[in-house]
């Protein structure tokens, strides 16, 4: 673990199996761990990753109305 990817934050565009595409981020101290926790706790297949700064701005998760 370096010590520059502490407590860092990750966006990330992975596929569920259950074939959903899920865009979203979270914090982990590495790249390395935050892959572990994509592929192999949720079991996704991940499409991309990348630090990002401010995950409020820089990641825009689409909404969506329940009508």
């Amino acid at each position: 673990m370096t010590e520059q990817h502490i407590n860092s934050t990750w966006g990330f565009e992975c596929v569920l199996p259950s074939g959903t595409t899920l865009q979203s981020w979270f914090y982990a101290d590495s790249k390395d761990d935050a892959v572990l926790r994509i592929t192999e706790y949720m079991g996704a297949k991940l499409k991309s990753i990348k630090e990002i700064e401010n995950p409020l701005k820089d990641v825009k998760m689409p909404v969506k109305n329940k009508d």
